[in-house]
């Protein structure tokens, strides 16, 4: 980043379920990346709201995690993208979901622990996505995921996560994390780290922004979002 400052990429998980949520951290003006999961009730709305704020965001797919059955993706159940699908079916299967979202930056797993393992189907993902020159983001939903590395191999920008910054849904714990998340931006010059659009995290956004000014935290820790860590990279 400019000037060699450290710098945290926030993605934002799980919208598309609350206009409410939404309109609250868009006030906010906080540099991040949001990530909205297709078909669901404000799916649309939600992207609509982000292209006309100018804020980024990916399509967070549903992929299959373990214990989840083989073999029911896109029939209804919690997955669109699972083992065993070749590149017709993944391409039948993602196709409607991007569409569905106009604008989209790129891509994240939704869950996809077991999908994300499997460097095959990955394969198949990442061959779609570099058609449409999207970007890619594994969500590291396990250790595990090989989507990274695939991403990489078959030329996409891509980023991964380092930090699940409200697996514990108190305000304090959340805060914690996310001061930890900064830290670790700090030692490493950059970061990648997920939150969700909950009511306990988007209060913890709205403490975070007191101490954020165009962008530079007080810490002296500037975010980002991914694009911007994509341009950086490729400065690098």
């Amino acid at each position: 980043m400019e000037g060699d400052c450290p710098a945290l990429a926030l993605v934002l998980d799980d919208c598309g379920g609350s206009l409410e949520l939404a309109r609250r951290v868009i006030s906010l003006d906080l540099p991040m990346t949001w990530a909205i999961i297709p078909n669901i009730k404000y799916s649309v709305a939600t992207a609509e709201l982000l292209r006309g704020h100018g804020v980024p965001f990916l399509v967070h797919v549903p992929m299959q995690a373990e214990g989840d059955p083989d073999g029911e993706a896109g029939s209804g159940g919690r997955y669109h993208v699972g083992v065993g699908m070749g590149r017709g079916d993944v391409r039948d299967a993602m196709v409607p979901l991007l569409d569905s979202l106009e604008g989209a930056y790129g891509v994240n797993n939704h869950r996809g622990s077991k999908a994300t393992a499997d460097a095959e189907l990955m394969g198949h993902v990442m061959e779609l996505l570099a058609e449409r020159e999207m970007f890619f983001m594994d969500s590291r939903t396990s250790p595990k995921s090989v989507a990274y590395d695939v991403a990489v191999a078959k030329g996409l920008g891509a980023a991964k996560n380092s930090h699940f910054l409200d697996n514990a849904s108190d305000r304090g714990k959340i805060f914690q994390t996310t001061m930890a998340a900064m830290e670790g931006a700090r030692k490493k010059g950059s970061a990648v780290a997920i939150c969700h659009l909950r009511p306990e995290t988007v209060a913890c956004l709205e403490r975070l922004a007191l101490d954020v000014e165009d962008g530079m935290h007080k810490s002296g820790v500037m975010l980002i979002t991914l694009p911007q860590l994509a341009d950086s990279a490729k400065g690098d």
